[in-house]
């Protein structure tokens, strides 16, 4: 398993106490923005420049000043 990282059930409960929620992306109001969530777990990081999205049950990653939606190909 080359690029993979395993995560005991240890690891997946947040270990970082923050009050904040996913909120809407501006201009986009059926999406939300994970990135608060992902700041509530020390293990989890995203590159800089790009954030986690959420939109009708799919979470896709996308670059921060990207107006467009990744299309799925």
């Amino acid at each position: 398993m080359r690029n993979k990282t395993i995560f005991t059930r240890e690891a997946a409960r947040r270990n970082i106490a923050t009050m904040y929620l996913p909120i809407r992306r501006p201009g986009s109001p059926d999406i939300l923005v994970l990135d608060p969530i992902i700041d509530q777990y020390s293990q989890l990081l995203l590159k800089p420049g790009w954030q986690l999205l959420c939109s009708k049950g799919s979470v896709f990653a996308s670059i921060r000043d990207r107006n467009d939606i990744p299309r799925n190909r």
